[in-house]
């Protein structure tokens, strides 16, 4: 009998040490309580009301019928795309950018779907809304894997895709992160997360991605920092990690008949390129090009190549 009590107050000391500290600790307040109140007078887009969630949408040269829509990777936005979205303009392009859920200046919190079919879903939406039947799509590292599925879903509004150091996800992983969805699991990754990504070191997170570190500069990590201000965020990455194991393509890549481009930095420290190759290997009417000098984000750190090659594409030369 004693043993027993001494066994069930060594569980009551347990359980507390787990779950109070979850209720009382509270995450600091944030800079903006709102996507809406982060924006500033250099921000050109709008909101839009995407079944339910509030979508962050810039949409250039809306009167073109040729259509490209770019799709960033994680932790980016429509930032990501600042030095090609003017070009593809300027060539005639109607341009659509937006900010996946949860991401850059779109709605956050733990309560949303960020499993990539969902947001493949959101982006459907969105062009829907904006009337959109055909596009040429372009997906960067998690975004490809985003504009991959949404190929598979729905063909006959992709007219070409286009892969940049894509993180394709072609198979399935088990789904351990699943208990990031409950308490105090839940509670306690967004308190870890808060702590861990200060401003220092997301610096140096985002600075692994680029070739050369120096290209960060004080402007660059300020714009991709400014999601990191925003109410929110810290649910939005648990809730990004809790629903990873869903992000499984809905098909075969042997399945995917659009042409395909795939693009990749030929020194990406995140992705290696063979990556690239072997999606080239396993999509059939695909072609791969690397970009010189360049890491994981080459329509940063070499447009002029980038925006060249994506153009030819585009126009079918």
């Amino acid at each position: 009998m004693k043993n027993l009590v001494k066994i069930l107050l060594i569980l009551i000391i347990i359980v507390s040490i787990v779950c109070i500290p979850p209720l009382v600790i509270q995450l600091p307040s944030a800079e903006f309580n709102s996507s809406q109140d982060s924006v500033t007078s250099s921000d050109i887009g709008e909101f839009i009301n995407i079944d339910g969630i509030l979508v962050y949408v810039e949409d250039l040269n809306s009167n073109s019928d040729k259509v490209i829509t770019f799709i960033h990777g994680f932790g980016g936005s429509t930032y990501s795309w600042r030095n090609n979205k003017q070009y593809f303009a300027e060539n005639g392009f109607r341009v659509i950018l937006m900010d996946l859920k949860g991401f850059g200046l779109s709605q956050k919190g733990i309560n949303l779907d960020y499993s990539h079919g969902s947001q493949a879903d959101l982006v459907k939406g969105l062009l829907d809304y904006l009337q959109v039947s055909n596009t040429i799509l372009v997906g960067h590292s998690m975004g490809g894997n985003i504009a991959t599925a949404l190929t598979q879903k729905y063909p006959e509004i992709v007219t070409k895709l286009v892969l940049v150091d894509a993180a394709v996800n072609d198979s399935a992983y088990p789904g351990i992160s699943k208990i990031l969805g409950v308490f105090p699991f839940q509670n306690w990754a967004e308190i870890i997360a808060n702590a861990y990504f200060t401003k220092d070191r997301f610096k140096s997170l985002l600075q692994s991605a680029y070739l050369k570190s120096d290209f960060v500069t004080e402007d660059i990590l300020d714009n991709y920092y400014r999601p990191l201000k925003i109410e929110g965020w810290q649910g939005t990455l648990v809730g990004i990690i809790r629903d990873s194991s869903q992000n499984t393509l809905p098909g075969s890549l042997s399945t995917l008949t659009k042409p395909t481009l795939i693009l990749w930095g030929d020194k990406d420290p995140w992705i290696n390129i063979s990556k690239g190759t072997d999606l080239n290997a396993k999509i059939v009417n695909s072609a791969f090009i690397k970009i010189e000098n360049s890491g994981h984000l080459p329509m940063e750190e070499n447009p002029d190549s980038f925006n060249s090659i994506l153009l030819d594409y585009a126009n079918g030369i």
